[in-house]
């Protein structure tokens, strides 16, 4: 019992930040691009408890289908110094998800970034054909 305490103690989450300061609309098949669309806040994670985050993605879609958004991230190891794109590619979360109120879709992903110093969000792309997706915003809670 007291080894589950323990556990739970260190999945706990100490802090949130969110990667845009407001949310931006995408319509079908289109990228927006940090520093060109939006600009996405620098997360520092260096200090921080834990190695495995948690990233909350939140939009308002039409009708949906199969097709996803694409969120992708670049970090640093180094301070911010220099920038790559985080392993493991893009997170893709179909544009059909389930809303949680009306139109809102509200997805929760845990992501190990052990040894990175810094994050931001690189890019989000609609590859739906034919439905946009709205109020796109992404969390970060460590």
């Amino acid at each position: 019992m007291s080894i589950l305490f323990l556990v739970s103690l260190c999945l706990s989450w100490t802090g949130s930040e969110a990667f845009l300061g407001t949310a931006v609309d995408v319509n079908a098949t289109v990228t927006k691009t940090n520093g060109t669309d939006f600009t996405s806040n620098q997360i520092i994670l260096m200090g921080k408890p834990a190695s495995v985050v948690g990233m909350a993605f939140v939009f308002s879609r039409a009708a949906g289908s199969a097709s996803t958004v694409d969120f992708a991230f670049e970090v640093s190891w180094d301070g911010a110094q220099t920038w790559g794109t985080l392993d493991g590619g893009t997170v893709q979360i179909a544009t059909n998800t389930a809303a949680v109120t009306g139109t809102t879709v509200r997805v929760f992903k845990e992501v190990n970034l052990y040894g990175v110093s810094n994050i931001r969000l690189k890019s989000i792309y609609n590859s739906d054909g034919a439905n946009n997706v709205t109020g796109v915003s992404v969390y970060i809670s460590y």
